[in-house]
């Protein structure tokens, strides 16, 4: 019985991240670099293999508190990111988080990346 409300637990403190899809696949391995990286001197980069053949992908950075900090809808396979917010607002230091949607016609792949602002 312990194990489901933990369980339940963490889904309830993620619900913001949830995304419910009737048809879902992997995205595959997908890479940030540099990481840790510095605003001031460097500009981070997310690519992956598995996001060429994606239609649309949804890259959305969150801070630690789960408030949307910065996003981009492109059919790129690469994103770019300043570690600004959308407002020009140079980001504070500490952990992030770049949640990828991306849509494979009918299929929803769903991705987080953890990344460390210096």
């Amino acid at each position: 019985m312990r194990k489901y409300v933990i369980i339940l637990s963490a889904i309830l403190i993620a619900a913001p991240f949830v995304l419910l899809h009737s048809k879902s696949r992997g995205i595959g391995v997908v890479r940030a670099y540099p990481n840790p990286f510095n605003p001031s001197t460097d500009t981070l980069t997310v690519d992956g293999a598995g996001l060429a053949s994606a239609t649309n992908i949804e890259y959305t950075v969150y801070d630690f508190n789960q408030e949307q900090i910065y996003s981009s809808s492109v059919a790129a396979s690469s994103f770019t990111w300043s570690g600004y917010t959308k407002t020009g607002r140079r980001v504070s230091p500490g952990l992030y988080f770049i949640r990828i949607i991306a849509t494979f016609g009918s299929e929803t792949g769903l991705k987080y990346i953890k990344v460390i602002v210096q």
